[in-house]
């Protein structure tokens, strides 16, 4: 095939992504035709080819962004074999810019295991390929902060999703660091230029403090810090951009904090609920289920801050139906949801044999988060003749909460 035809419509599609223009149809409908432009069968894909490999980056970056996980994945399995992670370059260059999109690739098939419904050797893919561009690629004339800054804040999201606080939010800092170091490198070398990296660079960090910061703070209690050192400045940002999706989400986060921090104050709680409604529609126009499983579940624990539970069934019923592809952690949490509409309906006994299967889910699974959550909701439940068995719950609760703490 021909690379230069691949070219054209690669860069009209990178300059979107460049500017976090994903609002409205073009980036999809590009991404779309640059797909076509590619192989049919991707494993034809040329491993010498720079050009074909950054394709295929770029459509696992965009196809990431929308929720089409199974096609990101599709998108960026070329690099299980066309980059050996325990063989150098072929050729040792000061700028080997093929080597790095093969590296690049190799990054978005790692995001690819974070999303995966089970749990992956994520953490050490990406620190194989962090090992792999320090030994190989970086260097003065061509640090890769890039690169390095995409691999660490997706380590970030898996040590998150770990649970592994520490971790995360070290490498969530890193990231900044190495996103605001390659804006000060672009301005360095080409002043006159610099804007389009700039402005790249403070929308990369605004995701990660709306989305990485933020979420590892409000996940340990840190609710003030989240909300209005992390998540209010980042949206700020994120607001004068078209990075839809991202910017409805941090919403959906922001409503969590809130009702948090609110208690019963129905007015706040009232907000915050037309913001998740909103951000809703959104995922829902743009098909990200994955997004509109998050909104549902919000939606569902506002209802009952506000004691609507008949609403809030309704919106475990959307929940449920984003669990059916089998990610534990949506079932999990549906399972915690009912278990506390159950209670709220009076029906104690079935709400504790609820939150009994959520905690022997998220048991099997080794989601420390879940099996307290779902302590808590049992406990909750118990009658007032079972104190005890209410207490055992919570003290091992607070057990697992310890052990988080722990990690921090």
């Amino acid at each position: 095939m021909d690379d230069r035809l691949l070219r054209g419509t690669y860069e009209k599609l990178k300059a979107l992504v460049r500017k976090a223009e994903y609002e409205g149809p073009q980036a999809r409908q590009l991404a779309a035709e640059l797909r076509r432009a590619l192989p049919k069968e991707l494993r034809l894909v040329n491993p010498n080819s720079e050009q074909q490999i950054k394709a295929l980056v770029l459509l696992a970056e965009v196809w990431d962004y929308y929720g089409m996980f199974d096609a990101a994945k599709q998108a960026s399995a070329p690099a299980t074999w066309i980059l050996s992670l325990n063989t150098p370059p072929p050729k040792q260059s000061p700028k080997d810019e093929l080597t790095q999109s093969k590296v690049r690739l190799m990054v978005a098939y790692a995001r690819s295991l974070y999303r995966a419904p089970v749990q992956t050797p994520v953490i050490d893919v990406l620190l194989a390929c962090r090992e792999y561009v320090g030994k190989h690629l970086a260097n003065d004339y061509f640090p890769c902060y890039g690169t390095l800054g995409e691999i660490s804040y997706t380590l970030g999201r898996a040590y998150r999703q770990r649970q592994r606080f520490t971790e995360a939010l070290g490498e969530f800092t890193e990231a900044i660091r190495l996103y605001e170091e390659r804006a000060v490198r672009k301005e360095k070398a080409d002043p006159k230029g610099a804007d389009e990296a700039i402005a790249f660079s403070a929308h990369k960090v605004a995701v990660i403090l709306a989305l990485g910061i933020s979420w590892c703070n409000y996940t340990q209690g840190a609710l003030s810090t989240a909300i209005y050192a992390n998540l209010i400045p980042a949206s700020a940002i994120l607001r004068r951009s078209k990075d839809i999706l991202n910017r409805a989400y941090a919403d959906v986060l922001r409503a969590s904090i809130v009702r948090a921090l609110t208690g019963k104050d129905t007015a706040k709680l009232g907000v915050a609920r037309k913001r998740v409604e909103a951000a809703r529609e959104i995922f829902r126009d743009y098909g990200h289920t994955h997004y509109a499983a998050g909104a549902a579940l919000e939606l569902a624990l506002l209802a009952l801050a506000e004691r609507k539970h008949v609403e809030a069934r309704q919106h475990l019923g959307d929940l449920r139906m984003w669990a059916e592809n089998g990610d534990f952690r949506w079932s999990r949490s549906s399972l915690i949801l009912e278990s506390r509409i159950l209670r709220h309906e009076g029906n104690k006994e079935e709400s504790r044999s609820v939150a009994t299967r959520a905690y022997d889910l998220a048991k099997d699974q080794q989601e420390l988060l879940g099996q307290i959550d779902a302590l808590v909701a049992r406990s909750e439940s118990c009658d007032p003749r079972a104190q005890r068995d209410a207490i055992e719950d919570l003290l091992a609760a607070q057990i697992g909460r310890a052990s988080c703490r722990e990690r921090v």
